[in-house]
C-alpha cells in the first residue's frame, strides 16, 4: 500500500533512513536509503507491506536512532480494479500512565496501541477544567466513549462537534458531552467506572472516560484514537491509567504457597530541552518497552519510565512523582 510519512523533527546528524515493519518485528527493512529531507517535507512510500499498523523510521548513518508513526485514520481510494492508494495521518500515541497537557482550542488525536489481545481496558481520566471540552473514544472508526454532563460512558453521541468542526463556549453549553465547571459539577462516574472495568485506580482528574474492549475488538483493530474537542479560550489534559499487575501462584500439595508479585515501580519525569537543535533521550517504559526518540529544541515532554533516563547534555530531567 501507498503511506504518506512525514518526520516533524529530525537531528542535524541523521538519516539517511530504513523503514521497517511491524508485522515483521521490524526485522527487514521495507525501503533504504530514504533521505531525510524526503522524510521531513513528506514522504510517500509505494511499498508499505499491506496490513502494517506501525512503520518504524530509523536512522542508519552516525545517528542510529528511530521513532515509530503509527497509521492511523486511514482513507482508501481505488482508482483501478487492481490500483489501490491509501493516504494515512499520525497522531501521537499515549501510553501506560502518561499525560496529555495544555490542550487548547479546535480538534486534537492521540493514538493508543492496544496491548492485550485477549481483551482488555483503555481507561482515561480527563480534565476539562471550566469551559467546556469534549473526549470521545474511537475503535475502528466507531465512537465507543464519550465524555457527559449527565449522558453515560457508552453515548448516546454528539455527531455535531468534532472532526472538524469546533464550538464556541456558548455552543458548548446546550451538547451535554461538553464537560467543564462552567455548566455545573462534573460527575466522575467512579462508581460506574469500577463496576464495569473492576479497576481501582484512584481518579485524580474530573471524569472517567473508557472503552472495555475485547480480543474480537482487537482483531478488527488494536488502534484506538482519543478525540478532545475544545471552543476557544480552553483548556485541558488528561493521563492514561492502566491496570496494575498481580500474579498469584499456587504449588502442589502437600503445602500451598501463594506470591503475590506487586506491580512495577514506575517514577514519573519531565524532560525539558534548553536548546534549539533537537536532542535524543531514552528509558524502558512502564510495560517494559524500551523508548528511543528526539525532543525538539525547547519542548518538554512527561514520561513514565522503570527507572532512570539517559538523555542528552542538553535535556534536563526532573523527577516529578511516581506513576
Amino acid at each position: 500500500m501507498t503511506v504518506l510519512l512525514t518526520l516533524t523533527t529530525a537531528g542535524a546528524d541523521s538519516g539517511p533512513f530504513d523503514l521497517y515493519t511491524n508485522l515483521d518485528g521490524y526485522t527487514n527493512p521495507f525501503e533504504t536509503g530514504v533521505l531525510k529531507s524526503l522524510l521531513v517535507s513528506g514522504y510517500s512510500s509505494t511499498v508499505v507491506p499491506d496490513y502494517t499498523s506501525i512503520v518504524r523510521i530509523k536512522s542508519n548513518g552516525d545517528c542510529i536512532n528511530y521513532t515509530d508513526i503509527v497509521l492511523i485514520n486511514t482513507t482508501t481510494t481505488t482508482s483501478t480494479s487492481t490500483s489501490t492508494t491509501t493516504t494515512t495521518t499520525t497522531a501521537a500515541i499515549i501510553n501506560c500512565n502518561e499525560t496529555a497537557q495544555s490542550g487548547g482550542v479546535g480538534v486534537t488525536e492521540y493514538s493508543i496501541i492496544l496491548d492485550q489481545p485477549s481483551g482488555g481496558v483503555v481507561a482515561i481520566q480527563f480534565n476539562a477544567f471550566g469551559v467546556p471540552d469534549k473526549l470521545e473514544i474511537i475503535h475502528n472508526n466507531i465512537k465507543v466513549a464519550t465524555s457527559g454532563m449527565t449522558v453515560p460512558n457508552e453515548g448516546p453521541f454528539d455527531n455535531i462537534y468534532g472532526d472538524p468542526t469546533v464550538p464556541t463556549v456558548s455552543e458548548t453549553n446546550s451538547i451535554d458531552q461538553f464537560v467543564g465547571t462552567n455548566k455545573g459539577s462534573i460527575p466522575n462516574r467512579s462508581s460506574e467506572f469500577l463496576s464495569e472495568t473492576g479497576m481501582t485506580n484512584t481518579l485524580t482528574k474530573q471524569q472517567w472516560v473508557w472503552f472495555v474492549y475485547s480480543s474480537t475488538d482487537y482483531d478488527a483493530s488494536n488502534l484506538v484514537t482519543l478525540r478532545i474537542t475544545g471552543p476557544d479560550g480552553t483548556a485541558w489534559d488528561l493521563v492514561r491509567s492502566c491496570e496494575s499487575t498481580t500474579t498469584t501462584t499456587t504449588t502442589i500439595a502437600p503445602t500451598t504457597t501463594t506470591t503475590t508479585t506487586s506491580a512495577l515501580s514506575c517514577t514519573q519525569f519531565e524532560l525539558q530541552n534548553g536548546n534549539s537543535p533537537d536532542a535524543t533521550y531514552s528509558y524502558t517504559r512502564c510495560d517494559g518497552v524500551f523508548i528511543e526518540s528526539f525532543l525538539g529544541g525547547f519542548e518538554s515532554i512527561i514520561i513514565c519510565a522503570q527507572s532512570g533516563v539517559s538523555a542528552d547534555p542538553n535535556i534536563s530531567i526532573t523527577e516529578v512523582g511516581t506513576c
